[in-house]
């Protein structure tokens, strides 16, 4: 496995650079106890100069991880020593996730795989395939609290060809012996989420540009599909209070309470790609929206 941490050029990297942006709430009147963001917060660009970043994920050590997708690498950052680069990545690292063992759960879009990468940086395959067929394009992953793994197989943009039948969500069970298919009615699956208490699965369709709920079963498949919001399009995150950070279309995340009511929203410069919690005590939200990430400082803590 190629590992450098070759620190990128001053240019390429602006940390604690405040944007003008306000975080509106327009359901503040309805609900005065809905406070999104921390006081007086605003976005801070983090770096920038990339070409497409996605996968954010906050990891053990204190680093923020994210993926350079359309330059095949994954990146890490922190306060003190910015941007370096961690793998190169030929498989086309899109969606990234740690499990409670501190590995780094990596879906693989171009290689078509799901991997894990050890603290150690020894590498493991966890799916390439689904009864006998090449998965079609795997995006993102959420590990529940036995440690299954769920995963998006995406293949909206892919020039493959592709040996799957549609696109769907599958679940690795926690001892890895099974991969099996929870979805069949969903467009092109991309973000993927569990609540707090591990029952409910959330999935965004890039295809219907929606946002789905799931009830999960004890065997984890799933069950009682409906729609959550009549928007969704990328990645999710998720604060313990179970309220769920959606990113769709536009310039900005979305922001909804657990009952499905809509209760703010963060403009943003660009169309955010994925987001995730982090940070001390977990309180800031890290955006990644095209060729430049972001963060900023949340009033409540992220699961």
């Amino acid at each position: 496995m190629a590992r450098t941490f070759e620190k990128y050029p001053a240019q390429l990297l602006t940390v604690a650079l405040c944007l003008v942006l306000t975080v509106s709430n327009p359901f503040a009147e309805e609900n005065e106890n809905t406070q999104i963001t921390a006081p007086g917060a605003r976005l801070i660009k983090i770096a920038e100069g990339f070409r497409y970043t996605e996968g954010p994920a906050w990891g053990p050590d204190g680093n923020l991880y994210f993926t350079d997708k359309s330059s095949s690498r994954i990146l890490k950052w922190s306060p003190e020593n910015g941007v370096s680069d961690f793998r190169i990545d030929p498989g086309g690292a899109n969606g990234l996730i740690f499990n409670d063992s501190g590995d780094m759960i990596v879906c693989e879009s171009a290689s078509r795989r799901v991997i894990t990468i050890a603290p150690d940086g020894s590498e493991t395959v966890l799916a390439d395939s689904y009864e006998g067929g090449k998965l079609n394009s795997p995006n993102d992953a959420c590990v529940d609290s036995n440690g299954g793994i769920y995963f998006s197989d995406h293949s909206m943009r892919s020039k493959e060809i592709l040996e799957q039948k549609g696109d769907h969500i599958y679940y690795i069970s926690p001892d890895r012996s099974r991969i099996i298919k929870v979805t069949g009615d969903l467009q092109y699956p991309n973000g993927v989420i569990l609540n707090p208490v591990g029952d409910k699965l959330y999935v965004t369709d890039s295809g219907a540009k929606k946002t789905y709920v799931y009830t999960v079963n004890p065997d984890g498949t799933l069950k009682d599909k409906k729609v959550f919001a009549d928007e969704g399009y990328d990645g999710l995150a998720m604060d313990v209070n179970g309220n769920v950070y959606i990113t769709p279309i536009t310039d900005m995340v979305s922001v909804y309470d657990p009952g499905g009511r809509r209760i703010g929203e963060i403009p943003t410069p660009s169309r955010p790609a994925n987001i995730c919690f982090g940070g001390i005590g977990m309180k800031t939200l890290f955006l990644t929206c095209g060729s430049t990430v972001y963060s900023i400082e949340m009033s409540i803590m992220g699961f």
